[in-house]
């Protein structure tokens, strides 16, 4: 198999990749964050003065997931101007920009979650992700890769949703 696709500079497409890629290191950063604004509350309405301190942090924790899908976007696709190609292939998964470049083999990559609009590779323990618009790819290819993915157990063999015309 070798599939290769293009997909055109795009601000939004890049910080959902983002927030789709780091899902479950923001549901730590949740955790985090509540579990601060909570010590705060108590230790507030007990009295301690000290209170406000775990409070702002941990609404500055919370606040993150918000903030850093687009200062990492920001930094990984200069300033939402570069055009990106995937690959995939028999041996591995890439992805190319003008200043970035990644890919992993199939033997290294963990799972695949299809999230969003995006399959997210994961590699070994959560090391490295790279998130696949799968979307944009063109329907037989998307097809192509779908089984190919299922066929290497990445990916549970689910019918994507397509819009009836």
């Amino acid at each position: 198999m070798e599939i290769r696709f293009t997909v055109p500079p795009d601000p939004v497409r890049a910080r959902r990749q983002v927030r789709a890629t780091l899902r479950s290191k923001f549901r730590k950063l949740y955790v985090l964050g509540t579990l601060l604004v909570i010590a705060g509350v108590v230790l507030l309405v007990g009295g301690h003065p000290s209170g406000y301190a775990p409070l702002a942090a941990g609404a500055a924790v919370l606040g993150l997931p918000w903030l850093l899908p687009r200062a990492v976007a920001k930094a990984r696709t200069g300033l939402f101007a570069e055009t990106a190609t995937y690959e995939l292939t028999d041996d591995e998964v890439r992805a190319r920009t003008p200043s970035f470049g990644i890919g992993y083999g199939w033997e290294a990559v963990k799972r695949v979650d299809d999230t969003d609009g995006f399959w997210v590779v994961v590699v070994g323990n959560g090391a490295g992700a790279l998130a696949l618009p799968w979307k944009l790819l063109p329907e037989a290819d998307r097809d192509r890769a779908r089984a190919f993915l299922v066929a290497r157990g990445l990916l549970k063999a689910e019918v994507p949703v397509r819009n009836a015309r």
